[in-house]
């Protein structure tokens, strides 16, 4: 089952309503003729994705010792999306919102203080039972002798509580280097 925060659920939304613009727009130009069914598909999908990020609950089932007990719906009559028949009601939310495991306060000081000592490139000036509680923690992985980094879910957990530098996407190993590599060109001048 995927699990998403609210801000990612609304991001998803804003964006996924502006694709759909775009498909709806791209599907009635002629130049994307030869790829139509594609583009109809494509518009399916996204309407599909938008729907399950913003389903509201039509009902539950109050169980009591296994059994239904009760029933209650959640919508007015009049408002049902069908007039007769039968409506389907699913055992989970099809997204469900997830909320993270907090780090206790003086982690999260300790993450982000490891966090400015890396991004000068002069080493950190933690102590080393805070750098092993961080690694135990699953924030920053030791590489070798004395060098830590710090891991996707630490820079999330950086990205939430520093907003000035939030990351929109997970970043491999690579992709940190190559944007860590670039941070020390801009500070010895050599970058953009």
């Amino acid at each position: 089952m995927i699990a998403l925060t609210q801000e990612k659920r609304e991001k998803l939304i804003a964006y996924n309503k502006q694709r759909l613009k775009g498909l709806k727009h791209s599907v009635q130009q002629t130049a994307f003729e030869s790829v139509r069914e594609e583009l109809e598909l494509e518009i399916k999908s996204t309407e599909v994705t938008l729907a399950s990020l913003t389903a509201d609950a039509v009902g539950s089932f109050h169980i009591y010792e296994q059994k239904v007990d009760a029933t209650t719906d959640y919508v007015r009559d009049g408002e049902w999306p069908i007039d007769e028949g039968e409506l389907l009601v699913y055992a989970a939310p099809p997204v469900p919102e997830i909320k993270l495991s907090l780090l206790q306060p003086r982690d999260l000081e300790a993450l982000i203080r490891f966090n400015e000592t890396c991004e000068d490139g002069e080493g950190y000036d933690l102590s080393k039972d805070k750098m092993d509680r961080l690694v135990e923690l699953g924030v920053v992985r030791k590489i070798r002798g004395s060098i830590r980094e710090i891991t996707a879910l630490g820079q999330m957990y950086i990205d939430i509580n520093c907003q000035d530098s939030p990351s929109e996407f997970l970043m491999t190993e690579t992709d940190r280097a190559a944007a860590f590599n670039q941070h020390i060109k801009r500070l010895n001048g050599l970058g953009e």
